[in-house]
């Protein structure tokens, strides 16, 4: 926080958390409290299987968490959630659910399903701010903050499957109304902050904000070579289609052709899992590829160390879902682990080619395996690679800094209700 800065209550929307595929959200919350905000967190419970291990999630920030309620799947299961999500909303503000299910801008399906939002912001009136993570989450603020007379301004940030998988299935006026009266715009890329004024965000709320990793939490070990020679991979990742993994597996079965002594780690689960491990039979590669399932932050962390390159083969999936700029890539470099990763979305912005890493074209398994090769080759390069890499995520990605951007943006539009450079009266209190 800027010296003489007052503290802001800072309201986050973040989706389903705690989660393991989510260190990026709880190293920022934990951020802004030290900082001296004052946090209240709205979340959706966890995801099978992504709930991080007991302890992990410091209390300060579990003691924030208010849960919002997801609709559950089937149409019965839906319609019982919406008839209690009415009831609950009635029942905390009428006037306000009134106001909601009157809006005619939405349709009758987005009336229900902003109902459940009611319980959970009705008290929130002294909010300073909303910051909201994912497109979805922001636009969900911005159609239901009138209704309740939340004067707060909406700060939201884009990650990558809501400007690419959502834009894809809900088109390209699916944020309309977010970029309208939404206050600021936080791209965590100039590639997806160049998507954004493409889809009419107004160039004067877009500003590119990094996440981060807490650097000092990521040592660089004395990296010694494999005793036997063997040449140790590591993924970490949920297994979806955008992380590319298949390709990562193929990469692997040229290096064996090649006489590469290579074993391949993947940490992190997903829908994929039972697909990529028949690949893995499929190819002869069952002494060569291990899935590790999910594993906690601390094991994550000592793996990164413990390995000779990251791989982070990602793509762009049938669906349009696509990358940011994966948070792994940044705690690699952190311990100064070489990356190997696909030129996509916004990875370049953080590994650059042959300074800080090695990049290769997407779904080019060809080229992956020769980047791995190398490093396994030349140590030297590897080194090199691997401090530079180091060296780029503490000057632009560590979570200090740019905890210290975000709450200086957040100060700005708190007291203009605008953007830097943008002085608009702020929004008054009812």
């Amino acid at each position: 926080m800027e010296p003489g800065a007052e503290p802001l209550h800072v309201v986050a929307l973040v989706g389903d958390f705690p989660a393991v595929s989510k260190t990026f959200v709880l190293d920022q919350l934990v951020g802004l409290l030290d900082a001296g905000h004052r946090l209240t967190v709205l979340a959706e419970p966890p995801r099978p299987g992504e709930a991080p291990a007991p302890g992990t999630v410091p209390d300060p920030v579990v003691r924030r968490i208010r849960y919002r309620q997801p609709p559950p799947s089937g149409r019965a299961a839906r319609r019982t959630h919406a008839a209690r999500s009415l009831l609950a909303a009635l029942r905390v503000a009428p006037r306000a659910t009134a106001s909601l299910l009157a809006d005619r801008r939405l349709s009758l399906g987005r009336r229900r399903e902003l109902l459940d939002l009611v319980p959970v912001l009705h008290d929130l009136g002294d909010a300073d701010v909303f910051h909201a993570h994912f497109g979805v989450l922001g636009r969900d603020l911005v159609e239901v903050r009138g209704h309740l007379g939340l004067p707060a301004p909406v700060v939201t940030a884009f990650h990558g499957f809501d400007v690419s998988r959502h834009v894809e299935r809900f088109g390209p006026r699916a944020f309309d109304r977010l970029f309208a009266e939404g206050e600021l715009l936080l791209p965590v890329s100039e590639h997806w902050r160049e998507r954004l004024s493409a889809l009419g965000a107004p160039a004067h709320k877009l500003v590119v904000h990094r996440m981060g990793v807490d650097v000092e939490q990521f040592s660089r070990p004395d990296r010694r070579p494999d005793p036997t020679g063997r040449l140790r991979i590591l993924s970490v990742c949920r297994l979806v289609e955008k992380k590319g993994l298949t390709h990562g597996i193929d990469a692997v079965a040229r290096l064996r052709e090649q006489g590469i002594d290579a074993h391949y780690r993947v940490i992190g689960d997903g829908p994929l899992r039972v697909t990529l491990e028949q690949q893995v039979r499929d190819r002869g590669l069952d002494d060569r590829v291990t899935f590790l399932g999910s594993r906690p932050r601390e094991q994550v962390v000592a793996s990164l160390q413990a390995h000779d390159v990251l791989l982070c083969p990602s793509v762009t999936a049938a669906d349009g879902d696509t990358e940011g700029i994966p948070v792994v890539l940044m705690e690699a470099m952190a311990t100064g682990l070489p990356v190997v990763a696909s030129h996509h979305s916004g990875i370049p912005e953080l590994v650059e080619d042959r300074r800080s890493g090695l990049l290769a074209p997407e779904g080019d398994d060809a080229t992956l395996a020769r980047h791995l090769r190398r490093l396994h080759e030349d140590p030297a390069f590897a080194g090199a690679l691997g401090s530079a890499a180091r060296r780029r995520v503490e000057e632009e990605f560590d979570v200090r800094r740019q905890v210290r951007r975000l709450s200086s943006h957040l100060q700005v539009v708190a007291t203009t209700g605008g953007a830097a450079g943008e002085h608009r009266p702020r929004r008054q209190r009812p």
